[in-house]
């Protein structure tokens, strides 16, 4: 895990991404590394940041297969933005989501909608996977959730055991996070 952060963050600092730092930490967390905020769900971590007009995530989990997390659901996975993501052969590979329905997902670009999220690195160890993405805080997209800063968004995480975007997950957590 330790290895996959830093490494994720290496990359971002020499992706020359400036920094804003967020102005309040969610109330369980406090800063991290390169004035990332954390939060750790039941063997998920996310950290996140504010740079500019985007989110940067670094998400980490136990698993091989396909990791996601789900921005500011309004009911289980309903109308969450979800961006989910694996590693294959050394390759990295991320797709903007929206929550369909209370338990499904489908890509932003087959409701019509845009792919807004960017992948800047990756890692996986044998047992974990780990992300490093940014997204805009506002894509102007039907199917992203609006972030704003200072405001609290609750966050799903889910990962699954296939390297696809599809397959059933085998292990879920919530939080909150304040950006």
């Amino acid at each position: 895990m330790l290895r996959s952060v830093i490494l994720c963050l290496a990359v971002i600092a020499l992706c020359g991404c400036s920094v804003t730092q967020t102005k309040s930490a969610p109330e369980d967390s406090g800063p991290s590394p390169e004035g990332y905020y954390t939060v750790r769900s039941k063997g998920y971590t996310l950290l996140y940041k504010i740079s500019e007009d985007r989110l940067l995530c670094i998400l980490s989990g136990a698993t091989t297969g396909w990791l996601a997390l789900g921005l500011a659901p309004s009911s289980m996975m309903r109308d969450a933005n979800f961006i989910i993501g694996y590693v294959q052969d050394g390759q990295g590979f991320i797709r903007d989501d929206y929550g369909t329905e209370h338990t499904d997902h489908a890509s932003d670009l087959s409701l019509g909608g845009n792919e807004d999220v960017e992948l800047h690195a990756f890692d996986e160890n044998g047992t974990e996977t780990s992300l490093v993405f940014s997204l805009p805080l506002d894509s102007g997209d039907q199917f992203d959730r609006k972030l704003e800063p200072g405001m609290s968004y609750k966050v799903i995480f889910g990962a699954g055991p296939k390297d696809d975007f599809d397959s059933y997950h085998r292990s879920v957590a919530s939080a909150t996070i304040k950006l």
